[in-house]
């Protein structure tokens, strides 16, 4: 009988975090797919086709995205007990569920949803503007105000997607964003340098993840 609470338990966090990201993902699928169908000439590749997800090459894929990721958040969990060594409190969610939303779950949507569908959208409508104001371009040779500008507002959609409203840790979860965004800053950039490859991308994030979720489980990721 304990064993069965627990399992059940566990799948009811696993569906909940599951359920959570997949809520969180679908309104950036929507905007992109809406303006995708308003005009086809303002997203000129679509996501599919703009963004690949392959292994290159064991330094690109892995040496670099995993050593990103742990360094962002070893430095994270310094600042926090630096500033906020008591705005903390300890998770009710089982540590298996919180690792499998943060290696797996988190890394793939938030990836696609946040440096795949809100890196291509901007990317898009800044492209789209510059080109009707007589400045050709295109998505795959941006300039470098539109590629720096398309990452920056990644990244910030990220870092507030990663805010909660709550009172007692009010001052701890808005460094969280901050941070958070500087991250995804990281992660716009390992994208882009690696040929839009999400791959590294969502590798960087769930060590990052990891990181976090086993030193102090009380940290949503």
């Amino acid at each position: 009988m304990v064993a069965c609470s627990y399992d059940s338990e566990l799948f009811s966090n696993v569906l909940i975090l599951l359920l959570f990201q997949i809520k969180a993902f679908l309104p950036f699928l929507l905007i992109y797919l809406g303006i995708f169908i308003y005009n086809k000439k303002i997203i000129q590749i679509p996501a599919e086709k703009f963004f690949q997800l392959k292994f290159d090459s064991f330094k690109s894929t892995l040496l670099v995205p995993i050593g990103a990721g742990i360094a962002m958040a070893l430095i994270f969990n310094f600042l926090r007990l630096a500033f906020f060594p008591v705005e903390s409190t300890p998770s009710v969610i089982y540590l298996s569920a919180l690792l499998f939303n943060g290696v797996l779950i988190a890394p793939i949507l938030e990836s696609i949803a946040d440096q795949g569908l809100v890196f291509l959208t901007m990317l898009s409508v800044f492209v789209y503007l510059q080109n009707n104001a007589k400045h050709k371009t295109s998505v795959l040779k941006p300039s470098r105000l539109i590629l720096i500008i398309a990452i920056l507002i990644q990244a910030f959609v990220f870092g507030i997607s990663h805010y909660s409203d709550e009172p007692n840790l009010s001052n701890f979860l808005a460094f969280k964003a901050v941070y958070t965004t500087i991250f995804a800053i990281i992660l716009g950039v390992i994208c882009w340098l690696n040929n839009r490859n999400l791959l590294p991308v969502m590798i960087c994030h769930a060590s990052y993840n990891v990181i976090l979720i086993l030193s102090q489980t009380f940290i949503p990721c």
